[in-house]
């Protein structure tokens, strides 16, 4: 960058963040990388929107050459990593659903972010509109998770907004789940989710072998931790 000063790629900073991090912040890093929002603890809302630092496939790559420190640990986390997040709380969400039962997941499959679902020709005036972007998306299943914040999500208009797009939806043949807040701050709530998501999706969920006590250092780290100094440290704002 000048005389004496050097900066290294996201990718590689993403490797060498796996020395530093647990296994939960480095999951949730490689989300926020990317995804299209950078965490800001001065801000209302906690982060701000900003196009993603690199791909997941960039990621991939370069944690594929197992001579670089931490690259074999950067590899498995993005196993449970998906691109495409738009907020903290949409990170959260896959997260817990998808991370490991012995990691205090509920082991889901891993769904899809903000990815666009294309209305038929024949539907553009039921459903308002030529595309959709959900949440998290199962496509296979054709399961929509979306998560109401409760900063966007309130007020008549934005909730006739809603109800309009779910029942849109609905008519397309897609089931939608709502998660809030509350819910995904809670172990029960989180629970009734999973389970939902798991009927959806046509997996069977077995709670028992759910690691609560890894779950519970995981929702810290998910939720409470989400603006851990250790992890803004490593992208620039």
């Amino acid at each position: 960058m000048g005389r004496d000063l050097y900066a290294c790629s996201p990718s590689f900073a993403f490797v060498r963040s796996a020395v530093e991090l647990d296994f939960a912040e480095l999951v949730l890093l490689g989300y926020e990388m990317t995804g299209s929002y950078r965490l800001n603890s001065n801000s209302e809302q906690g982060f701000f929107s900003s196009p993603p630092l690199v791909t997941h496939s960039a990621l991939l790559s370069i944690s594929s050459q197992g001579y670089l420190f931490g690259a074999n640990k950067a590899r498995n986390a993005l196993r449970f990593v998906s691109s495409g997040s738009a907020s903290p709380m949409e990170t959260v969400l896959a997260t817990l659903l998808s991370m490991p039962k012995a990691k205090g997941g509920y082991g889901l499959p891993l769904p899809q972010l903000n990815a666009t679902i294309e209305v038929p020709k024949g539907d553009w005036r039921v459903a308002y509109g030529r595309q959709f972007r959900c949440d998290l998306l199962w496509s296979e299943a054709n399961l929509c998770v979306e998560y109401d914040s409760d900063m966007f999500h309130t007020g008549s208009q934005k909730i006739a907004h809603d109800a309009r797009r779910r029942n849109a939806l609905a008519s397309l043949g897609f089931t939608v789940i709502t998660a809030t807040k509350s819910q995904v701050a809670s172990i029960p709530g989180l629970d009734q989710l999973a389970s939902q998501v798991a009927k959806g999706i046509g997996v069977r969920l077995r709670m028992e072998r759910v690691n609560r006590q890894a779950q519970r250092a995981l929702l810290d780290c998910a939720v409470g931790g989400s603006r851990s100094p250790r992890r803004a440290s490593l992208i620039s704002q």
